[in-house]
């Protein structure tokens, strides 16, 4: 099979006068791999690793979603140094590309939960 992943992205943004649009997009991928990680990961402002399973080969594409009352970042932890790619205010989702499985997550403050799926390339 082929294009087993869907990935659907659009943007809208109005406030007074300045207006944002971008067309929806749509945009079909293969799923090479039949593994996924799901889980929900309670935070606080310690990095921790994302629990992921061992047997995810290539991961491909990720879901976020902030399910707290707190910003939580999203990133990898490399030599005892944070570096966050994504800044998830409360509620909010991300869907994007991601090239390993070394990813770590950490509330700005207090405690925090986060959703995710990953699945392989």
């Amino acid at each position: 099979m082929a294009d087993e992943i869907q990935v659907t992205v659009g943007l809208n943004v109005l406030k007074g006068e300045f207006r944002f649009n971008t067309n929806q997009i749509v945009k079909n991928y293969d799923l090479t791999g039949a593994h996924k990680t799901a889980s929900t990961q309670d935070l606080t402002t310690t990095p921790e690793g994302l629990e992921i399973a061992a047997d995810l080969g290539t991961p491909g594409w990720a879901y976020f979603a902030n399910t707290s009352s707190v910003t939580i970042q999203v990133g990898s932890t490399i030599s005892s140094t944070n570096y966050g790619f994504l800044s998830l205010e409360p509620g909010e989702i991300c869907v994007c590309p991601v090239s390993n499985s070394n990813l770590a997550a950490w509330t700005d403050s207090g405690t925090g939960s986060l959703d995710f799926v990953i699945v392989e390339r």
